[in-house]
């Protein structure tokens, strides 16, 4: 009942008076242990589940973290598309971020963490 409640709360607060609803999955991207001086790449989908249109301006994270999106400009209703993030560490330690999603109707987060090893 917990999982429930919670996914209808996430869903709820990711809509908002226009019927738009886009949905990033994974939420999470565990990169577990990359060598330092390396790099390790995750894909993650974007879907828009609105009756909207949305407007897709770009992918923000910092750090030993990048983003890259396949679809800058106009997500349709009911469309998808994909992006990349990568981890690249240079320390020999845990790193985490978040990937701010960013569109005309607010930020989506995509939460990202790795281990940078010798």
């Amino acid at each position: 009942m917990k999982v429930l409640i919670l996914s209808l709360a996430l869903f709820i607060s990711q809509m908002n008076s226009s019927n738009a609803y886009l949905m990033i999955s994974p939420s999470s991207i565990p990169f577990g242990s990359v060598k330092m001086g390396t790099q390790s790449s995750q894909m993650f989908y974007i879907n828009n589940f609105g009756n909207d249109d949305e407007l897709i301006y770009g992918c923000n994270v910092f750090g030993a973290f990048q983003c890259q999106l396949n679809c800058l400009g106009v997500l349709r209703h009911g469309g998808g598309c994909s992006g990349v993030v990568y981890f690249m560490p240079r320390d020999d330690r845990y790193e985490s971020d978040t990937a701010n999603i960013q569109t005309n109707r607010g930020s989506y987060s995509l939460f990202l963490q790795g281990q940078g090893v010798k």
